[in-house]
């Protein structure tokens, strides 16, 4: 059975569910792959009824500012996220939004997330390798942002968009990390 809106497709089957949330945007990593993932949510919440949020570029250097993130190596702790997020709001009259930085992910709270339409900071150590790219190039230590699913019923995958690449979806097999923390953003 396939589902289609204009904002997700989720296909079921007995065997999986996949869902995709359609219109999360494209950014690629400008000063840090964090705020550059973190830029991707907002665009889709702005997009959602929070139209004043700025994009691209002006957007990805707020929140840079705010996470305090290394101008030179891009670098950001994941810790920072959730607080830069939340600043950026509030910079633009959204006391209502909450990020909330969680330090251990699991597949269920992914599809929660992704299921209340809800896309996500998804924050890896020694990340491995998402589809389309050659196994010498794992994500190593990086954020994406996620926005999609498939929970299988011997392998789960999560639908990326990895600030690396601004044009296509990836996957990633959950849990080809050591460990992995998410920012959560709900308004």
């Amino acid at each position: 059975m396939i589902e289609k809106s204009a904002d997700v497709e989720t296909v079921s089957s007995r065997a999986s569910t996949i869902k995709i949330m359609t219109t999360v945007p494209f950014e690629t990593v400008y000063i840090g792959c964090s705020p550059t993932a973190s830029a991707m949510v907002l665009e889709y919440w702005d997009a959602h009824g929070y139209p004043n949020f700025p994009s691209g570029h002006t957007l990805i250097q707020e929140l840079a500012t705010a996470m305090v993130t290394d101008p030179i190596t891009g670098s950001t702790y994941h810790s920072h996220i959730a607080g830069g997020i939340e600043t950026v709001c509030q910079n633009y009259q959204y006391t209502n939004f909450d990020a909330v930085y969680n330090s251990d992910l699991s597949m269920s709270e992914a599809v929660t997330e992704i299921n209340a339409n809800r896309p996500f900071i998804l924050g890896m150590t020694n990340g491995g390798v998402g589809s389309g790219y050659p196994s010498t190039s794992p994500y190593g230590n990086h954020s994406v942002t996620c926005m999609g699913y498939s929970d299988g019923t011997t392998t789960d995958y999560l639908f990326i968009h990895d600030t690396w690449d601004g044009v296509n979806t990836h996957s990633i097999t959950f849990g080809s990390w050591d460990s992995a923390r998410s920012t959560w953003v709900r308004p």
